[in-house]
């Protein structure tokens, strides 16, 4: 599902975007053709969130949009800065991989958080956890580290500053749209 969104989908040309039903990183017959990429599609729609994570092993990074090489983000660059914030006091639970904050891993197209935030302007993070099918003793220390990040997250965007726009017609009336966006 993560090559499959309508953005950019199979235009990067990388080793991990691949048309092959056979590879790890099959992109999907064509944008959103998975009925799974159609209901988070939907889903968004519908809700309008504000702020999204994707759980993916085991980069050990949070990762902020733009990951398609070449995007620009806008500036200011509000989900760099909030990511920013919510990764600041992350420690890794791995001691031969550093928590990181980056923009991608490698080149990839068809990205869940790059759609999200172009499409609908939410502030949509992939959360790179730091064990690749760890022993179960260890999930509940790794679980609980990174428990900040989505704690942080809610609490940001229930309680931090925010700027809110009305969008008028030409007569003055108020639209239909409201954009609400966190800022701090």
């Amino acid at each position: 599902l993560n090559r499959n969104f309508p953005i950019h989908w199979g235009k990067s040309g990388s080793e991990y975007s691949s048309d092959k039903k056979d590879s790890p990183y099959f992109r999907g017959l064509h944008e959103g053709s998975e009925l799974e990429t159609q209901a988070l599609i939907h889903l968004f729609e519908r809700e309008n969130f504000v702020a999204s994570i994707s759980f993916h092993a085991f980069a050990n990074s949070l990762l902020y949009p733009y990951s398609i090489e070449g995007f620009l983000n806008p500036e200011p660059d509000l989900a760099k800065e909030f990511g920013r914030k919510l990764t600041r006091f992350i420690r890794s639970t791995n001691s031969n991989k550093p928590f990181k904050f980056r923009k991608n891993i490698y080149p990839v197209d068809g990205v869940d958080q790059d759609f999200y935030y172009f499409k609908y302007g939410t502030l949509a993070y992939i959360f790179e956890t730091s064990h690749f099918n760890p022993e179960y003793k260890h999930v509940g220390k790794i679980i609980e580290n990174y428990r900040i990040v989505w704690l942080r997250l809610l609490d940001e965007i229930s309680f931090g500053k925010k700027l809110l726009y009305r969008i008028l017609d030409e007569e003055g009336n108020p639209n239909e749209l409201i954009y609400q966006g966190a800022y701090r």
